[in-house]
């Protein structure tokens, strides 16, 4: 049901909304009332299109981040956060915090340090949680998936064509025993055919399939001449 339909009890939120610390344990008591079971950003987007809405900083908080974020950007201020008020705030939470209030840096040079993306947090080399994957810093602004880094240290380039998949289609392991360079034409393939596994050997199974139908192809368009002089070729090299 589109949210704009739902019938409302706003006079439930009227009366209960102050009393809960987070929304979604505003959601949860409204569900528990009301016998629904309406999904928490649903329920967000309701309260937020009409005024309600949760300050997860005390005034004293807001006040720090204001007088401290234009001076000292994120990653210090985020340690003097949680040195003062005992809290575990990450950079990216004080950094969001502070960029909804509409504050700035405002010294040059720290503004210019944290202008590239987890720039000023992460050393080269180092490695951050992506949306579903982990990420190395190979540079002062370049990031790339950790699989392919740790491919690429393994068993050498990646050849032009080709993408790093994950056997197990488990993307937060990157053993290189797990990490498999492929055409990225095999990887089209699998999504359209529906093919990708959470089994390493079945994985394997499919891109030796589409292997062998490539071999066939050739075959049918060159000969089997051509293919044992490639095949020899190879042997040689």
């Amino acid at each position: 049901m589109n949210n704009r339909t739902i019938e409302w009890d706003v006079q439930w939120f009227d009366s209960n909304f102050d009393k809960y610390a987070t929304m979604r344990e505003v959601m949860e008591s409204y569900n528990k009332d009301h016998g629904t079971n309406h999904p928490y950003k649903t329920v967000v987007g309701f309260l937020n299109r009409n005024g309600f809405r949760k300050c997860n900083l005390s005034k004293e908080q807001d006040d720090f981040l204001r007088e401290n974020y234009p001076k000292y950007g994120g990653k210090k201020t985020t340690a003097l956060f949680n040195e003062k008020f005992n809290t575990n705030k990450t950079w990216s939470q004080i950094r969001s915090l502070c960029h909804n209030r509409g504050l700035r840096i405002e010294d040059k040079d720290i503004r210019n340090q944290c202008s590239h993306t987890r720039g000023c947090k992460y050393e080269i080399g180092e490695t951050s949680k992506g949306w579903c994957e982990e990420y190395v810093k190979v540079s002062d602004t370049k990031w790339i998936r950790a699989c392919v880094h740790i491919y690429e240290q393994v068993y050498g380039n990646i050849p032009d064509g080709y993408i790093v998949i994950h056997l197990d289609g488990d993307k937060s392991n990157n053993d290189p025993n797990n990490l498999e360079a492929i055409p990225r034409r095999f990887g089209a393939k699998m999504m359209r055919n529906k093919l990708w596994t959470h089994n390493a050997v079945l994985t394997k199974g499919v891109i030796a399939l589409f292997e062998l139908q490539d071999k066939l192809k050739e075959m049918e368009r060159y000969g089997r001449n051509y293919l044992d002089e490639a095949d020899n070729a190879k042997s040689d090299d």
